[in-house]
Parts: structure tokens; sequence; C-alpha cells
């Protein structure tokens, strides 16, 4: 059973400072480089709710050279695609990017901290 989500949002303003120092880590400090992506990935318009694409880790493999994004789904998918050659559906669902086996289960989240530019 999945808890079906919807665009109604209820939350309450802070205003407050952080107190104390906040270690961000390495991994979060904006990128100023693009990432490089495939033409397939660079064409996705994943902004449009309904985005959905296929490949296979095949597929994902050999662009993954290349791709930044196609390097990300192959290797949330590797361990859960049984064969190679077999078709994967991706499509968006709110904020994430899932596939057809996962049946609606975040694979990669299109969401990052405000402010930030992290590159894949």
């Amino acid at each position: 059973m999945f808890l079906q989500l919807d665009d109604s949002w209820v939350y309450a303003a802070d205003t407050d400072f952080p107190v104390g120092e906040i270690d961000w880590g390495i991994d979060l400090i904006p990128s100023t480089a693009a990432s490089d992506l495939c033409p397939r990935c660079d064409g996705l318009r994943l902004w449009a709710p309904t985005c959905s694409f296929s490949d296979t880790l095949d597929g994902l493999a050999e662009k993954s050279q290349a791709c930044a994004l196609c390097r990300l789904l192959l290797q949330h998918t590797i361990d859960r695609i049984d064969q190679d050659d077999e078709i994967i559906y991706f499509f968006r669902a709110m904020s994430y990017i899932t596939f057809d086996k996962e049946r609606g289960q975040p694979l990669v989240s299109l969401c990052t901290f405000p402010g930030t530019c992290i590159s894949l």
C-alpha cells in the first residue's frame, strides 16, 4: 500500500537563524560546472509531470561513459534488473524518477537543497 501524495503543502515559516556551526560537507558545495549528458538525457523534459523514457542496462552502461544521468540510473538499477537487455521504463513521479519494477518507489530524486547546484 502506497501513500498517495498531493500538492497540498502545510508548513510553518522558519525565520530562526541556525544555532552553532553547520558542516554541510564537501559533497554539497555548489558546482559551477554543468553535467555532461547524452543527447537523449539532454532532451528530457524532467520538469514535465508526464516525463518518461526507456532504456536497458546495456544501453545505460554504454551511455554512462559520457552521460552523468545514465551513470546515475545505471548505478541504481544494476542490482534490480535481471537481464542486461531487458527494457526498463523510467518515469517521473512527483519529485523523483522511478521505474516500472519499483512500482513508483523513488529511484533518483530530482530535488536538491535550495540554492545549490550539484553536478550529477
